[in-house]
């Protein structure tokens, strides 16, 4: 089991706010997990007892529709947080989480996680991480509601883009069904569009993997705004 204090994704967690006993107590009481793809960590509606701290791998957290339509609200990875805010607000989970491959997490019991809120370190940041959580998904219905298709797919591929590293290649780990469910659009959508972008010579696709030739003219039809692209 990987400890808090040496894991490689500490210092961009908030436990680094914690003092040693705060991190002990966390290391006695957490549990690590291995999760096969397709596996769930949670299911909505199940009792939010518990969150998740990714290791490696991919989780995907959505929502389906009483139609059986699904929409995605977030891809996570390594370090980040699955199902705190459930744990923190509420009884159950608002959301589903499924592992996209195989994952490693560590889970934190409620118990523990209002043990360490008494630290005001702790509170305060985790306080700033929900008030940009909130931003981020405001921008994301801002984007769903008023951008056509072509904006919001070269947004979400230049988002993909700077998450891997600005390598101006990534490999797509979804397939295109989960990305429509992420920008709200049709399957058949998000593959005319990314064929109009290959046709522009905006960028090459090679199976799962894209490769960026123009930036600048995907930052421009996304109307992402003071970000620099060359």
């Amino acid at each position: 089991m990987p400890t808090c204090g040496t894991c490689s994704h500490f210092d961009s967690t908030l436990f680094k706010c914690l003092d040693k006993k705060e991190i002990s107590h966390i290391n006695e009481n957490k549990s690590f997990s291995l999760f096969k793809k397709g596996a769930f960590l949670f299911k909505y509606g199940e009792k939010a007892n518990k969150f998740y701290c990714i290791q490696s791998g991919l989780v995907r957290s959505y929502r389906t529709s009483s139609s059986g339509r699904e929409q995605t609200f977030l891809i996570h990875g390594k370090g980040d947080w699955v199902g705190c805010r459930d744990v923190l607000v509420s009884e159950i989970y608002n959301h589903s989480a499924i592992c996209m491959n195989d994952v490693e997490v560590c889970s934190i019991s409620k118990e523990t996680l209002n043990k360490i809120l008494e630290n005001s370190n702790f509170t305060s940041e985790l306080l700033k991480q929900m008030a940009k959580s909130w931003k981020d998904s405001e921008n994301q219905i801002f984007s769903l509601g008023t951008k056509q298709i072509h904006s919001k797919l070269a947004e979400f591929l230049i988002n993909i883009n700077q998450n891997t590293g600005n390598t101006n290649e990534i490999t797509l780990t979804i397939t295109r069904e989960i990305i429509a469910s992420i920008i709200g659009t049709t399957t058949e959508s998000v593959i005319r569009a990314l064929s109009d972008f290959k046709a522009r010579d905006w960028i090459d696709i090679d199976k799962n993997k894209i490769i960026f030739k123009n930036l600048r003219a995907l930052s421009s039809i996304s109307e992402i705004e003071e970000r620099t692209y060359y």
